[in-house]
């Protein structure tokens, strides 16, 4: 039976090495990487989000917990 996943740590990625670097690390960076341009478009309004009783903040929270975003990481993308 497969577990329900809570954050990207939990994905298991084959640990394939380029020019040094395990993918797994690369592949989580460029992840997360692409999750922060998102909470960026949300906050500024560029992306349609999908009505949420919460609205943005419900969805911008998900983003940050699965992807274990800091505020740090927010502020110096």
């Amino acid at each position: 039976m497969m577990s329900e996943l809570k954050t990207l740590k939990e994905i298991q990625i084959c640990d394939y090495v380029i020019g040094g670097v395990p993918i797994q690390f690369h592949m989580r960076n460029v992840l997360k990487a692409e999750a922060i341009k998102w909470v960026k478009e949300i906050k500024e309004g560029n992306i349609l989000t999908l009505d949420h009783p919460k609205g943005d903040k419900a969805i911008i929270s998900w983003i940050k917990h699965f992807f274990n975003l800091t505020e740090e990481e927010l502020k110096n993308e």
